[in-house]
């Protein structure tokens, strides 16, 4: 039992490595928090850096999913568990909990959109390459992140049970959309309010 919470544990700093943070401060910007949206995410590096940049923070927070998910699998493989496939999910649930809410940035951090995804990559690579194709449909013609980041969301489930068809993943990615979607509850409001910004020019 002992090494399931230190899995926990482990997936959690994976998750809570604040990449929009450390590139924003390493290139003398200052505090991401303070300026922009105050989101330290891929979207507010890039509105506030350029595209080059923001890529950069997305690449980073997409494989520390992936390859968050890929060490929980073979941490927990090395011991015999009971229930190993529960202790997985909520391993690696615990991966966008910790990009979310960072211990290094006093538990704020993204809104799980890119380690999202890179999590997805790793338990269904075509429920992963689906959703991120509707993600660019979708920014394509209406050029807000947060629609296309909401709606992608909200699809994983579908593709989930299309491709994959398993409870637990099922499961999880029902969860995990409805979180994805909460921390985007400000964005809901302005978008209801015609207030959101586009990356229209």
């Amino acid at each position: 039992m002992s090494f399931f919470f230190i899995n926990i544990v482990l997936s959690y700093f994976i998750g809570a490595i604040p990449f929009a943070y450390i590139i924003f401060r390493f290139f003398g910007k200052g505090d991401i928090r303070k300026v922009g949206s105050g989101n330290s995410g891929a979207t507010n590096v890039t509105r506030l850096l350029g595209i080059k940049f923001g890529v950069l923070v997305f690449l980073l927070d997409f494989f520390k999913g992936y390859f968050g998910v890929v060490f929980s699998e073979k941490f927990l493989k090395n011991y015999n568990m009971p229930y190993p496939i529960v202790f997985f999910y909520i391993s690696i649930a615990f991966i966008l909990i910790g990009h979310i809410y960072s211990v290094f940035l006093k538990f704020k951090g993204g809104k799980g959109a890119a380690s999202g995804i890179g999590i997805i990559f790793a338990l269904s690579l075509y429920s992963g390459i689906s959703v991120f194709i509707l993600w660019g449909i979708i920014f394509y013609f209406s050029k807000i992140v947060a629609l296309s980041t909401i709606i992608a969301s909200m699809s994983l489930p579908f593709f989930i049970l299309y491709f994959e068809k398993t409870q637990h993943l099922l499961v999880f990615s029902i969860l995990a959309s409805l979180f994805v979607v909460f921390k985007h509850k400000s964005n809901i409001i302005r978008m209801i309010r015609k207030e959101e910004n586009s990356f229209r020019r």
